[in-house]
């Protein structure tokens, strides 16, 4: 009855030492859950602050290749107002000539 007794007093500690790993275990497995929570979390925010870039990017590209292609035609313009300027200041230069 003595070795009965002894066996399952083994046991009964082999058993307890167990739940004691186990219960240690499921503290740091929940600690680390919690981070990684805490990481996903980050990374959603990240995740949407670049999509927020990119779509802001992509904005940025449309209206600079409409920009680009609106400017031969404005380079255009500009050269005849300086013409026509230029002419307008030498028409009224001659004319202010001819008069004195």
């Amino acid at each position: 009855m003595a070795e009965t007794h002894d066996v399952i007093e083994y046991r009964l500690g082999t058993l307890e030492a167990s739940v004691t790993e186990i219960k240690s275990a499921v503290s740091s497995i929940d600690k680390s859950l919690q981070k990684l929570t805490s990481l996903e979390e980050r990374h959603q925010e990240t995740r949407d602050a670049l999509n927020r870039a990119f779509t802001q990017i992509e904005d940025h590209e449309v209206r600079i290749r409409h920009v680009e292609k609106e400017a031969p035609v404005t380079k255009l313009v500009r050269n005849w107002i300086i013409a026509g300027i230029t002419g307008l200041i030498g028409m009224v230069a001659l004319v202010l000539v001819s008069k004195f």
